[in-house]
C-alpha cells in the first residue's frame, strides 16, 4: 500500500492548500472537510467518509472532497465507488492531476490497464511532473508488455529523484519484472 498512501497525502495537502482558506473563521463546509482530512490522516477512514458526506451535502461541487473521499474508498477495498469520486471529481474540475492519478491506480488494481494508462497518461499530461503517474504508467506499460515504453517513463522517475526502494517496492506490489511479468490477475509475460 506504499503507493496508495503516498497519493493519499499528496491529495490531503493538496486539498489544504486549494480548498482552505481560513483557520481562523472555518465555514461549516471548511470544518467538516478539515476534520475529514484529519480522520484520514489517521487511518480513520469510516469516519473520513462521514465528514466528506456532510461537506459535499454542504457544497457539492467541492472537488477536493470527492478526490480525497475516494482515496479513503479505495483504501477500504471499494473500488468502484473510488472510481465514481474519482470521476465526480474530475467532472467538477477537469485539471485535478491528483484525481486522474488515483483514480488510474485504482484502475491498476483491478487490473484494468488500458483505462489505467489513460488516466496516468492524462496526469501527465495536465502535470508534467508527477513522479508518481510516471511510475505508475511505467508499471502498467510493463504489464501492456511494453516494455520500451515502460523504460522511458521509469528512467524519467529515475532522474526526478524517486527512491529505488520505493520504485522496487511498487513493481514487487503489482509482481512487475522489467524483463517479464507475473501478475496477480493471473497472466504470464515473458
Amino acid at each position: 500500500m506504499v503507493g496508495r498512501r503516498t497519493l493519499a497525502f499528496a491529495g490531503f495537502v493538496m486539498a489544504l492548500l486549494v480548498g482552505v482558506t481560513s483557520l481562523a473563521c472555518d465555514t461549516p463546509v471548511e470544518s467538516h472537510f478539515k476534520e475529514a482530512v484529519r480522520f484520514q490522516e489517521q487511518g480513520k477512514l469510516q469516519e473520513a467518509i462521514v465528514e466528506y458526506d456532510e461537506a459535499l451535502k454542504l457544497n457539492p461541487k467541492q472537488a477536493e472532497a470527492y478526490t480525497n473521499r475516494g482515496t479513503a474508498y479505495a483504501n477500504l477495498g471499494q473500488q468502484q465507488r473510488a472510481i465514481d469520486d474519482y470521476a465526480q471529481a474530475i467532472v467538477l474540475n477537469p485539471k485535478d492531476a491528483l484525481a486522474y492519478n488515483n483514480r488510474g491506480y485504482t484502475y491498476l488494481e483491478l487490473c484494468r490497464y488500458e483505462v489505467a494508462l489513460a488516466d496516468f497518461s492524462e496526469t501527465i499530461r495536465l502535470k508534467k511532473d508527477f513522479v508518481n503517474a510516471y511510475l505508475n504508467r511505467g508499471i502498467v506499460l510493463l504489464l501492456l508488455g511494453r516494455r520500451a515504453d515502460a523504460q522511458k517513463d521509469l528512467d524519467l522517475v529515475a532522474k526526478m529523484g524517486l527512491d529505488e526502494t520505493r520504485v522496487q517496492a511498487e513493481l514487487d506490489k503489482f509482481g512487475v519484472k522489467r524483463n517479464g511479468v507475473r501478475h496477480r490477475c493471473g497472466e504470464l509475460d515473458s
